[in-house]
């Protein structure tokens, strides 16, 4: 079982549903990293290389998704394959679609990308389409730049490590934990 930790700086009143608008690399909502990864991110990296220079929270909440919570894990780059030719969508001001394909180009459509091996593909997600279907989404056993895969601009941009989303919370339990010590000791002394 995934150990599913939210790291804020201030304890977490009611949790409220979120609308994620379209148009947006991530989804809003209640996130969460696989354990410590979030925090163990920020204390590794340095000052202005990204995050906007944040420094891990005070509190960590485990976060625990009911039975009949509905969540969508891609846990393979065939899944997060599928999931973008699914939803993806061109950027508001590619008005022509995706300059690369031909065809339909209102969605993206990854058989198309053979041509272009390494380049990042800019397009993002239908959040309000995903959010009728699914109630939170999780990217498993990812970390950004790893992958011997095409870059996916929506993935490989916002999100660093394996992580999820809630949007809606009604299945959603969150409790106060303990913070998990840091890999590094050497990294412990920063925060």
């Amino acid at each position: 079982m995934v150990l599913r930790i939210h790291n804020t700086n201030r304890p977490l009143g009611q949790l409220r549903n979120a609308h994620p608008p379209a148009y947006l690399r991530k989804p809003n909502g209640l996130w969460w990293s696989e354990g410590s990864a979030w925090r163990d991110l920020l204390v590794r990296t340095p000052l202005g290389q990204g995050h906007t220079g944040r420094k891990p929270g005070a509190h960590d909440f485990e976060v625990i998704l009911g039975d009949r919570f509905r969540l969508l894990q891609l846990e393979s780059w065939d899944q997060i394959r599928d999931f973008s030719a699914a939803y993806g969508q061109p950027m508001p001001h590619a008005a022509n679609g995706f300059f690369w394909q031909t065809g339909d180009q209102r969605r993206y459509d990854p058989a198309q990308d053979s041509e272009l091996p390494r380049r990042a593909r800019c397009f993002l997600i239908d959040w309000p389409a995903v959010t009728r279907e699914w109630d939170g989404i999780e990217i498993v056993n990812y970390e950004a730049g790893k992958a011997v895969r095409p870059r996916v601009e929506w993935l490989d941009i916002d999100w660093s490590i394996s992580s999820g989303c809630a949007w809606r919370t009604e299945h959603v339990e969150v409790r106060e934990v303990a913070p998990a010590p840091v890999e590094d000791e050497a990294l412990a002394t920063s925060f």
